[in-house]
């Protein structure tokens, strides 16, 4: 009986993943969830079992497509994020993180002393991490 239970809750979980696409598992866990139980549930019935519970710990792929698609989402999240920041701070995160200039290039091209350029990359950073924090949240969901 368990190896027959194995085989019709992977049967009906490949069912499932085959009727979605990868944005769709990694963007609505619970229905995904309740798509798997409606299509293991009275399988499983059929055989005299029944499903107390469906829990998937983590979703992976040979591909790496679905660890892609999270990172792509990264960082357009971190791009609107910096486009978001008042221009003296969004100048100080390009400058620093994308253009990786350091302070003392900072300070000379911005005509500020490097003291000024830490200390508005500092609250630049933390406006950032504002900002972010919702989203890192509902990535973390």
């Amino acid at each position: 009986i368990e190896e027959m239970a194995q085989e019709i809750i992977f049967g009906q979980l490949r069912l499932t993943v085959a009727s979605l696409t990868i944005e769709q598992i990694n963007q609505d866990r619970e229905s995904f969830l309740e798509s798997i139980r409606k299509n293991v549930e009275p399988e499983l019935n059929k055989i005299g079992l029944f499903l107390i519970n469906v829990n998937i710990t983590d979703i992976t792929d040979g591909s790496n497509y679905i660890e892609s698609i999270g990172k792509k989402a990264a960082a357009e999240a971190i791009n609107a994020a910096i486009q978001r920041l008042p221009e003296h701070y969004r100048a100080m995160i390009v400058l620093f993180h994308v253009e990786m200039l350091s302070y003392e290039e900072i300070g000379e091209a911005l005509d500020m002393p490097v003291g000024t350029v830490k200390s508005r990359l500092n609250r630049a950073r933390l406006a950032l991490r504002e900002i972010l924090e919702p989203v890192v949240e509902l990535f973390q969901a």
